[in-house]
């Protein structure tokens, strides 16, 4: 009996891995994120968490709730200007800035930041290389 539970318990553990989402195809790197512009002061009582996605082409915010699915976004790799960390109160770095060509720019407040704005970049950059 004891052995039976053992294996039961090594098996459950072993089984856990990282999220499925991050193992689709298509999908480089995904995790939670709030979307933070200005036009979210004004909708304090708005649902403004989501998860920004980075696939082999572009970088997509979708927001978890079907009423704030206006706030959305994607945006190709060759489209985006630059990304870097933003400082909120001009000393705090925990949000993330993306400029684009056309759209303007979008923050994010996110957990992980470096690895959300590398993995970026180094798309940026094969999208740059001829």
């Amino acid at each position: 009996m004891q052995k039976a539970v053992g294996v039961f318990v090594v098996t459950l553990f072993l089984g856990l891995g990282p999220s499925n989402a991050q193992e689709r195809p298509g999908i480089i790197y995904s995790q939670k994120a709030q979307r933070d512009d200005k036009v979210w002061y004004f909708h304090v009582m708005r649902d403004r968490h989501g998860r920004v996605t980075l696939t082999e082409d572009s970088l997509i915010f979708t927001s978890r709730k079907v009423s704030t699915s206006f706030f959305n976004f994607a945006f190709a790799y060759c489209d985006i200007q630059s990304i870097r960390t933003w400082y909120a109160d001009m000393f705090i770095p925990n949000r993330i800035r993306i400029k684009t060509k056309s759209a303007g720019a979008v923050r994010l407040f996110t957990y992980k930041r470096r690895t959300l704005i590398r993995l970026t970049r180094e798309r940026m950059a094969a999208c740059a290389a001829p």
